[in-house]
Formats: C-alpha cells, sequence, structure tokens
C-alpha cells in the first residue's frame, strides 16, 4: 500500500501484461522503454487481451515530442507523461482528476 493505493510492480514487458492482467488495477503506469517488449507493445496487448476491462493506461517517457505522443496514443494509451512526474500530476493521473 503506497500513500492508501494497493501498488503492483514489473520489470519488464511481459511482466507488465502478466501483473495488469492477474492484478487488475484502476490505472497502469507504463514506461515506454521496458526491455523485452516496449510499452507501446504492452499497451497494445493490454488492450487486445483485456478489452473493456483493461485500465487507464498512463505512458511514462523521457521523450516529449509530438511524435511520441501520437505514437503512445495510437498504441492505446489514455494519457502520455514526460518524466519526471510531480507528486501532485501522479496523484492527478491515480484519482482521475
Amino acid at each position: 500500500m503506497l500513500r492508501g493505493h494497493v501498488v503492483a510492480e514489473a520489470h519488464d514487458g511481459p511482466a507488465g501484461i502478466e501483473t495488469a492482467i492477474t492484478f487488475k488495477p484502476d490505472v497502469a503506469f507504463v514506461d515506454i522503454k521496458l526491455p523485452t517488449l516496449d510499452g507501446y507493445e504492452v499497451a497494445r496487448a493490454l488492450r487486445e487481451q483485456m478489452g473493456t476491462a483493461c485500465p487507464r493506461l498512463v505512458a511514462l517517457s523521457g521523450f516529449g515530442e509530438t511524435r511520441a505522443l501520437e505514437r503512445a496514443r495510437a498504441a492505446g494509451f489514455d494519457e502520455y507523461v514526460v518524466k519526471p512526474i510531480d507528486s501532485k500530476r501522479l496523484e492527478g493521473l491515480i484519482t482521475g482528476t
């Protein structure tokens, strides 16, 4: 539990997919630069495998250019955040405000 939220983590793309499917979070923060499968592939897989049960997907990236945002949207992300993320923005993404 972190600040009242139950948290799970994974260290690569395949583990992230499995964790999201079994943990069923409300929100999944997915780094774009993951080993094995990148964040774009993770988002596409989660949308395909979880359908309407898919959590809100937030891409975390060090890239802020328009092309990266467009690519994230096309992969199925709901939000795109350039790191570092401040705590107020993080809390807003978790609560949906």
